[in-house]
């Protein structure tokens, strides 16, 4: 045997060892993979927040917490991308800057939806009190212990936070005459008055799916939270400000809307002072027309939620503001009822130093009506002249760029599934990915504009860009498969 023969051998045993190591992906390896969400950057760009979920067979119950990490790629390709347990293992993961948790893990509450106030403060969603309740962790000094910043009578979500004027919106499930305090109160007295689970229903709609309808609906909130200047700690420099304003008060308009809606349902103008949202048109047909309306309402609650698309189109969603406001987008249908319709892309131009009634005119401009696909979400660039888009396409969902001026469309991304999309600078976009071998995981898109080839109006071209994994929470469960 010649030595070439020898190593040729050599290879294919070793080939062999490592293939008879593997194990077969089975039902429990699906329901152990972690899960990464929610991701938020800094204000800085240098770090990054999310939820791990993470279900566990032996107890049959399930976790979720926050967890930090840099946004320099090379520091997280680690075998501790796994739940850190010591202290000095989370202290080392603080000073190299890989993954590390940033709240504790339980099986009573779960901490979920982080976006930071600052630089070193991060809020989230977490039932640590019993409800739904916004709470602060600082990020250094470490060892802190997380601090209750909203104690609403009832359960909130679907958070948003406009950082420049300290404007916080979320919602929140109340009755007709839409106050929180109310609906905790009635619930209570339901609750101790009422013997049985009998309903009765004087009009459609009955059900949703897997629930009743009862008389409350989501309605959205405005407050302002503010710094305090004397804290004891850094997690408690927050305080809610003032008492919140109901921005849709009645029920006639429910945002977000059932069975699937979420905080992507509305969004916050950049200075503050207008919500845009998008609810199901009111009458008595709610059981079977799927007629979504764009509506926009100042955050003060000083005037009533105003229309911005005709009655005769199809369903409306996703509305996001351009950078500098001056931008309203949405995606909507053209048929009425048609829920298979596809999304077309219409941009209105808004006013924003112009009073709230005359702030739109009735122009609307519809983008890149030619291209073939169906997006699903959409964000603006920094500069506000491209959308970013997600769209199915030929069994992927991916990420799309599409230029105002002429329409012409990049396709940015190739292989996998990508959601979640957010916009972190000129030059990076923050989004979830996926494969048929691997969960979702966070990445970054580094976009290259030189990079980007040249496309005719209405016209799509491939300039898929390179990509960069944040997270590796299925590593370890995924390492020998």
């Amino acid at each position: 045997m010649t030595v070439g023969q020898d190593l040729t051998a050599s290879a294919g045993v070793a080939e062999s060892a490592a293939a008879a190591a593997r194990i077969a992906f089975t039902a429990q390896h699906l329901t152990a993979l972690p899960r990464a969400g929610g991701p938020a950057v800094s204000p800085d760009g240098h770090q990054l927040v999310y939820s791990y979920y993470q279900y566990f067979e032996r107890e049959n119950r399930s976790n979720k917490n926050l967890w930090l990490t840099s946004l320099h790629g090379s520091l997280h390709d680690s075998d501790t991308a796994g739940p850190v347990v010591s202290a000095n293992a989370a202290a080392a993961a603080a000073a190299t800057g890989a993954a590390r948790p940033l709240t504790d893990a339980s099986f009573n509450y779960t901490d979920d939806a982080p976006f930071w106030l600052d630089g070193n403060t991060v809020a989230f969603l977490s039932t640590r009190s019993g409800q739904a309740q916004l709470w602060t962790q600082a990020v250094t000094p470490a060892g802190q212990s997380p601090v209750q910043l909203t104690r609403f009578p009832i359960d909130i979500g679907n958070v948003r936070y406009q950082p420049r004027t300290g404007l916080l919106t979320f919602s929140a499930e109340v009755y007709a005459d839409g106050s929180m305090a109310a609906a905790a109160k009635r619930d209570a007295e339901e609750r101790a008055r009422k013997t049985d689970s009998g309903m009765v229903f004087d009009s459609l709609f009955v059900r949703r799916w897997d629930h009743f309808i009862t008389a409350k609906r989501q309605n959205l909130f405005a407050v302002h939270v503010r710094r305090q200047t004397h804290v004891a700690t850094e997690a408690s420099r927050y305080e809610v400000a003032d008492e919140p304003v109901n921005l849709t008060p009645g029920g006639e308009l429910e945002c977000p809307m059932e069975p699937f809606g979420g905080k992507e349902d509305y969004t916050v103008s950049p200075d503050g002072k207008e919500l845009a949202f998008v609810a199901k048109q009111p009458g008595r047909d709610q059981a079977w027309q799927t007629r979504t309306n764009v509506y926009v309402v100042p955050t003060d609650g000083s005037a009533r939620p105003r229309s911005l698309t005709e009655s005769g189109r199809g369903a409306c969603s996703h509305p996001v503001y351009s950078a500098d406001g001056t931008q309203l987008a949405w995606l909507q249908m053209t048929r009425p009822g048609y829920e298979a319709d596809r999304n077309q892309i219409v941009v209105a131009d808004r006013k924003p130093d112009a009073p709230f009634a005359s702030a739109y005119t009735d122009a609307r401009r519809q983008i890149a009506t030619r291209w073939d696909r169906s997006p699903n979400a959409i964000e603006w660039s920094v500069d506000g002249r491209t959308l970013f888009a997600t769209a199915e396409d030929t069994g992927r969902t991916r990420i799309f760029s599409v230029d105002l001026a002429t329409s012409a469309v990049h396709a940015l991304t190739d292989k996998g599934s990508c959601a979640g999309l957010a916009v972190v600078d000129e030059k990076r976009l923050l989004f979830s990915h996926s494969t048929v071998y691997r969960p979702s995981e966070v990445f970054l898109l580094h976009l290259n504009k030189n990079a980007v080839a040249a496309a005719e109006p209405e016209k799509e071209v491939q300039s898929v860009q390179r990509q960069q994994r944040v997270t590796f929470v299925s590593k370890q469960v995924l390492k020998n498969v």
